[in-house]
């Protein structure tokens, strides 16, 4: 791949996961109003609730990529290697 067309997908990569990011932000701020509704909950402790929902689902993506890991035996051969240029 020529110099050029690396550096169009490493811009089209960083488009991709900036827009990523703004949608996971904007999930978080649609679960923070919507939980209290959903939970019949006082408004005042959406912000714990919403706090130990993502925690827990962080730690339970933990838990879910390790066991992957373990099954498919760590990292994929190759995904962080140097290129090599020949």
């Amino acid at each position: 791949m020529s110099p050029v067309g690396r550096r169009q997908t490493a811009c089209r990569e960083l488009r991709l996961g900036i827009i990523g990011l703004i949608a996971g932000l904007y999930g978080i701020y649609l679960f923070y109003p919507g939980l209290p509704v959903l939970m019949r909950s006082p408004k005042e402790k959406a912000i714990g609730y919403t706090a130990v929902v993502f925690i827990g689902v962080f730690v339970v993506y933990v838990i879910i990529g390790a066991l992957s890991a373990r099954v498919v035996g760590g990292f994929m051969p190759g995904t962080f290697a140097p290129v090599v240029q020949s």
